[in-house]
């Protein structure tokens, strides 16, 4: 009896202990290479919540965000490390999950730090090899841009061109290195677009021919230092394209390119979170899972008159019909019902606005007939003041042509130039349908352009850039503006560039928060005194026209002379 009593405690402590054992946490540190609110992090973590809903296992995950600048700037690698290992000390760290390459320094020196706890790498580096407790991902970045050349050229059997748009940065290096040796390989000499300006790519792309196949790695900003987001460029990008687009991260897709096999945020995700339970629990590392997903985009497939049977078994689809169906299911069958609901209704509210619409079609039609007769007449009016003010602009030419005087002749042109802006927003205005509001930027371009002409701005000595956002403005504040523009355009090209020097002219207006910014920055030699106490006519009209805005304007002087006006939306 006795044995027998001894014999049921022990068996009860064993599976109680083995019980115990099962249901032990696990700890997880992730350290992340991009902020928890990037596309990438949130699939990411997505795929790591899916497969821990799944496994049942109980895993605590902690994050730590360091990218490359805080691994730079903040502290050194050997007090991140010892950051790290303070930090959770405590915890009981059961393994470490580093996301990408900018950790590799890292990555090492966290043997030292947490020496026994098994770290795994996605994306490393060509100099680490997998010794001790660090393990090893392959690096899925290559076989991404061969697998993607490969379909790509499979769907596209008659390409002869290669087109690659690169944004020159390291994320990217390796893709393009390999796009350019699989171009060589299969007889192509493609054509590498990086350190260039969106306007002009946009232009480039929107022309290329059919036989051309596009390969987008990322985009952040162009030759010009316009920040982009890497997906909205893309999607900009597709708009304009004659030439299919493929790419290979899978946060660009629905973006309007084709597809390929991209790195997935999810199944990277995924991955990690498996092999490190495997190292924790079992003791074993599997690099056998991918990080790689084949995507396809029917619909841009379809505006490129692609097959749809060179797509990969299993592949995944997006903007096909029955993905939208079920996509909206609940929004369809919620309609349905609220139609069900609201036809008897309808029926009978139909009978009655019959009857009401005889009596209010016949009070619009005189009621628009008398607005549109006020446009037009409006209208006219603007066209008239117009071929006035061209009289007025003539007139002032005749002058000149007659004139001896240099003085004369540069307040006669002066003049003339400022008529020209005056007969310029008439001129849109006689043919805007809503005379309330006019296409502002339309205008501006419209106005530059003259004033580019007019001065004999020649490409090779002072170049205008500008960047003009439409803005829906009344005519009086377009005007405003226009006279502001005239006078501190003309004054810098007049005073800012001595002795026919080259330099630079930059024009920017945008809006936020209903205000108005006007930003007119060269790189000449600035005013020789101070700006506020400086006189003269033009200056007198450009600070009237910020009053009348109800503006502000200041001045300063950086390497040229930048003017900065707001003024608030009416």
């Amino acid at each position: 009896m006795r044995r027998t009593l001894l014999f049921v405690i022990a068996v009860t402590v064993i599976i109680t202990n083995s019980l115990s054992a099962e249901d032990e946490n696990i700890n997880l540190l992730f350290l992340s290479s991009y902020a928890a609110t990037l596309p990438w992090s949130i699939s990411i973590q997505e795929g790591i919540d899916e497969i821990k809903t799944v496994s049942g296992i109980p895993v605590t995950l902690y994050h730590e965000y360091l990218d490359n600048m805080r691994l730079v700037d903040s502290f050194t690698v050997d007090e991140w490390s010892w950051y790290l290992t303070k930090k959770y000390r405590d915890v009981g760290i059961d393994a470490v999950i580093i996301d990408a390459d900018p950790y590799t320094d890292l990555f090492r020196n966290l043997k030292n730090y947490l020496p026994g706890v098994p770290k795994i790498m996605r994306n490393q580096a060509e100099d680490i090899e997998p010794a001790e407790d660090l393990y090893l991902f392959p690096n899925n970045i290559k076989k991404s841009a061969a697998d993607t050349f490969e379909i790509a050229l499979r769907q596209n059997p008659d390409a002869q061109h290669i087109y690659i748009v690169d944004g020159d940065i390291p994320t990217t290096s390796i893709l393009l290195e390999q796009l350019i040796e699989l171009s060589g390989k299969h007889g192509f000499e493609p054509v590498i677009k990086h350190n260039f300006s969106a306007e002009k790519l946009f232009s480039e792309i929107g022309n290329l021919p059919k036989d051309s196949i596009i390969f987008y790695t990322l985009i952040r900003k162009d030759a010009d230092g316009v920040q982009y987001i890497p997906r909205d460029f893309l999607t900009s990008m597709c708009k304009i394209a004659n030439a299919p687009v493929y790419v290979f991260w899978s946060s660009l897709m629905d973006s309007g390119a084709v597809g390929g096999r991209v790195l997935d945020a999810e199944a990277a995700g995924k991955a990690l979170f498996r092999s490190a339970i495997n190292l924790v629990k079992e003791g074993s590392f599997r690099d056998e899972n991918s990080d790689l997903e084949y995507f396809f985009d029917i619909k841009a497939m379809r505006r490129h008159s692609i097959p749809r049977r060179y797509i990969p078994e299993g592949a995944s689809l997006i903007n096909t019909f029955s993905e939208y169906v079920k996509l909206h299911m609940e929004t369809i069958l919620g309609v349905l019902i609220m139609v069900s609901i609201s036809l008897g209704l309808l029926i009978i509210l139909l009978i009655r606005l019959k009857l009401l619409n005889r009596v209010l079609n016949k009070t619009n039609g005189n009621l628009n007939q008398a607005i549109e007769e006020k446009h037009l007449l409006m209208r006219e009016m603007y066209h008239r003041i117009k071929n006035d003010l061209l009289i007025l602009s003539s007139l002032c030419s005749l002058q000149i042509d007659n004139e001896t005087d240099a003085k004369v002749i540069d307040s006669l042109n002066d003049i003339r130039s400022r008529i020209e802006v005056l007969s310029t927003i008439h001129e849109n205005l006689s043919v805007v349908p809503d005379i309330h509001e006019i296409s502002s930027a339309e205008y501006f371009v419209k106005l530059l352009n003259q004033l580019n002409f007019s001065l004999n701005l020649r490409s090779d000595r002072v170049k205008m850039r500008t960047d003009i956002s439409e803005i829906s403005m009344n005519s009086q504040q377009v005007i405003a503006c226009g006279l502001i523009l005239n006078e501190l355009i003309s004054n810098t090209f007049k005073y800012a560039f001595p002795d026919d020097e080259g330099g630079d002219i930059y024009v920017k207006i945008s809006s936020e928060n209903s205000s108005v910014f006007l930003y007119i920055s060269d790189t000449g030699v600035g005013f020789k005194t101070d700006f506020n106490e400086s006189s003269g006519f033009g200056l007198e009209i450009i600070r009237e026209m910020v009053r009348s805005l109800n503006g502000s304007i200041n001045y300063h002087f950086n390497n040229g002379s930048v003017f900065s006006i707001v003024f608030p939306l009416e």
